[in-house]
């Protein structure tokens, strides 16, 4: 079996990525008991994982996302992504008091995908968008899995095809055949609307007599069938489990829903987490809740459990209803009072006023019937025209049919104005801009003269109208051009801006946070950033303040350590292999002390004159030492480590006539650590001779360079497909 995967594997992908992907990692597989159905434990299911999962699908799981999103967006089926989305396809039902609900369940969804399956479904994506040979080729690769357990390997019966359950791209394979499901079944059931989450379906359709019912349930059977797919239908309903949400069509409701034997469980008030997190837990439960709850009632009913859990973990909070966003706030605000003559009657205004604002504004100059006068809005602030601004009350608006002379002088300094006063204004008098939006306009406008002379043609056609005078509409004269733009300009200038800006590329540090930890480690680590890389560093654009960002990461959970140790117990432990003997000429010369220098995998110590230095070997340090000593011996290989340098430097390589000779060096191994393995995270060893370096970097006799600690893991790259490949 191993030979026939990497026959296939290293084919053409090689050329590609093989200097970038590692082999398959040997991980044992597991699995998880499914002890939420209704027979349990009479009748036992579960779920294989396998987490031998080839990094290929890092690659494919981009080019399926991109494929599912085009044919989602193009044909418009409903695939759902998470709850909202859910609850948005639900709340787009129409006549829900005549509609039934419908719920299918796709028995063994992973495992049940055949490669005749997915071929159908990618050569049904190639009649929506365009598809690759090669991108075929690497999903197809993807799809071949082998399964460790015990030391042993496993394929399935029927050969390496497989859509694994925890592989990196085993969901957008099932999205791309759901689509092509939800296609299909749209063409045979137009009377139903059907929605699909991974093996789970959703769907609505008019009411109909129990026969109807039956003989619907048997059409959606035999449709699968044809795909080799086994459902579990249940139609009629008027209320569903679905996700974490359950629907009730029949009163047009939802609130949370949770599995049986499923308890909540949240973070100790004194975790150690950082404090941020432990303070938004519950705001965040509480928002979800709020969410996926339509009214106070029903979040009132569901959030018993919620609450007994964040009780129990010592967080004094109170849940509580947060109405959505769309339901309290109207999605446009309403438009203002419009203008009426001195003359005329008020009309009476009915909108509520609105919240005070962050912003000082100048409340919009109100008649004497109209009480409830609000401030601009900051969009109309901004279109409007620049006005003196008045400290004494304006009088009255003049005649319409006069034309508006322009003003006499010009806009005050900011330091020489009035403060704002509360006192009536007209209602043709809006608010000032911001200074520095003036100073925008004033040099776009400066610098553009057609703009001004078209501005000025404008105003001289518009001045002989006979209407009221708008504050939002009125076109700007030629004095106010050097202020603010037409309203016709200002939608195209936000536009523009939206356009034009790019994402931030962000460094990120997220070093482990601990509570016993007391120095601001966040505070020295930026300062560092502005002593090592000041304005005139070449690296300052990269590693400045705005682009490299620090954020603490969580350090494992009590359950998780736990969860690892038994993990390790449980596994079939190897017998270590014992040290090989000594095989030196002279066993009595061997440079480690109780004769181990045959040992693997260890950090070593060097001393000279009181001088110490540390290195790793990953092989047997014996032959470490012999390398090392043939760098004390040639005059070419003087820079290749900082000992070899060291030695060279301070001449301890020659005696009194100039003759090379090699000096006497103690070597001792500090600690044994292993390599890096393909699927693990880190490499120990690289990380312990770090260590070692860091905490004697500032002592004198250390001979370590603070270079040392960049340099990479040298040990991954024997685990990459090209390294392989050579070696077969």
């Amino acid at each position: 079996i191993s030979d026939s995967l990497l026959f296939i594997a290293f084919g053409v992908f090689f050329i590609i990525c093989a200097d970038r992907v590692e082999v398959l990692a040997p991980k044992d597989a597991y699995v998880t008991i499914k002890d939420h159905k209704d027979k349990f434990p009479e009748e036992i299911k579960c779920r294989l994982i396998n987490p031998c999962k080839t990094n290929i699908g890092r690659i494919t799981k981009q080019i399926l996302e991109r494929i599912n999103n085009e044919i989602m967006i193009r044909l418009n089926l409903a695939q759902l992504k998470n709850t909202s989305s859910a609850i948005n396809w639900f709340k787009n039902i129409k006549n829900k008091q005549d509609k039934y609900l419908i719920q299918i369940d796709l028995v063994d969804y992973y495992p049940s995908v055949t490669e005749t399956l997915l071929k159908k479904a990618i050569e049904f994506a190639e009649t929506v968008t365009t598809i690759k040979p090669l991108e075929k080729d690497l999903i197809n690769h993807a799809r071949l899995s082998v399964l460790y357990h015990n030391d042993e390997v496993w394929m399935k019966s029927t050969g390496l095809f497989d859509v694994t359950m925890g592989s990196y791209d085993g969901a957008q394979v099932t999205d791309l055949v759901g689509l092509m499901l939800l296609d299909k079944m749209r063409k045979s059931f137009p009377e139903i609307s059907f929605a699909l989450y991974r093996d789970d379906g959703l769907g609505h359709h008019k009411r109909m007599n129990a026969q109807k019912l039956e003989k619907l349930k048997q059409k959606l059977r035999n449709f699968f069938e044809q795909f080799d797919l086994e459902i579990t239908v249940a139609t009629g309903l008027t209320k569903v489990d679905f996700l974490d949400v359950t629907f009730d069509i029949l009163n047009n409701t939802y609130q949370p829903y949770r599995k049986p034997n499923d308890t909540p469980l949240y973070i100790n008030k004194d975790s150690n987490h950082p404090a941020h997190i432990i303070k938004n837990t519950p705001k965040a439960i509480n928002k979800r809740l709020s969410e996926i709850s339509s009214t106070k009632h029903l979040f009132n009913e569901s959030k018993g459990i919620y609450q007994n859990a964040l009780t129990n973990s010592g967080h004094n909070f109170t849940l509580n209803y947060e109405p959505n966003a769309q339901e309290t706030v109207p999605a446009h605000r309403p438009p203002p009072p419009p203008t009426q003559p001195p003359e005329s009657p008020a009309q009476p205004n009915h909108t509520p006023p609105p919240p005070p604002s962050r912003h000082k504004t100048t409340p919009r100059q109100s008649n004497d019937n109209n009480e409830h006068a609000q401030p601009l809005r900051r969009s109309q602030r901004l279109r409007a025209p620049n006005p003196q601004h008045p400290t004494q009350p304006t009088a009255p608006p003049p005649d319409p049919q006069t034309p508006r002379p322009p003003p006499r002088h010009p806009t005050p300094p900011l330091t020489q104005r009035e403060p704002h006063t509360s006192q009536p204004q007209n209602n043709n008098t809006p608010t000032q801009p911001r200074r520095s939006r003036r100073l925008r306009e004033k040099r776009s406008h400066t610098s553009s003269q057609t703009t001004t002379i078209t501005t000025e043609q404008t105003v001289t056609t518009n001045s002989s109208d006979h209407t009221p005078t708008d504050p939002i509409t009125t076109p700007i004269t030629a004095s106010q051009s050097n202020q603010t733009p037409t309203p016709s300009n200002q939608p195209e200038n936000q536009s523009q801006k939206k356009k034009n800006k790019s994402k931030k590329n962000i460094i990120w540090y997220n070093p482990p946070f601990n509570l016993a930890l007391k120095t601001k480690f966040g505070q020295l680590f930026l300062k560092l950033l502005d002593k090592h890389f000041p304005v005139n560093h070449p690296l300052y654009p990269v590693m400045n303040r705005t682009k490299c960002k620090i954020s603490y990461s969580c350090s494992p959970s009590l359950q998780a350590i736990i969860n690892n140790h038994n993990k390790k117990i449980l596994q079939k432990r190897k017998p270590k292999p014992p040290t090989k003997p000594c095989n030196c000429r002279n066993p009595a010369n061997c440079p480690i002390p109780n004769k181990l220098c045959r040992t693997q995998s260890v950090i070593y110590k060097a001393q000279i004159n009181n001088a110490n230095y540390w290195g790793l070997s990953s092989g047997e340090i014996k032959s470490r030492i012999v390398s090392h000593r043939q760098t004390f011996r040639e005059k070419h290989k003087e820079k290749s480590t900082a000992l070899s340098s060291y030695i060279w430097s301070k001449n301890l390589n020659r005696n009194s006539e100039n003759e090379i000779f090699e000096p006497k060096i103690n070597w001792s191994i500090e600690r044994k650590s292993p390599t890096y393995k393909p699927g693990s995270k880190n490499c120990e060893l690289c990380l312990n001779e770090k260590f070692f370096i860091i905490s004697n970097i500032n002592n004198p006799h250390t001979i370590n360079k603070k270079t040392d600690i960049a340099v990479t893991c040298m040990h991954r790259r024997p685990h990459y497909l090209n390294a392989v490949e050579s070696k077969t």
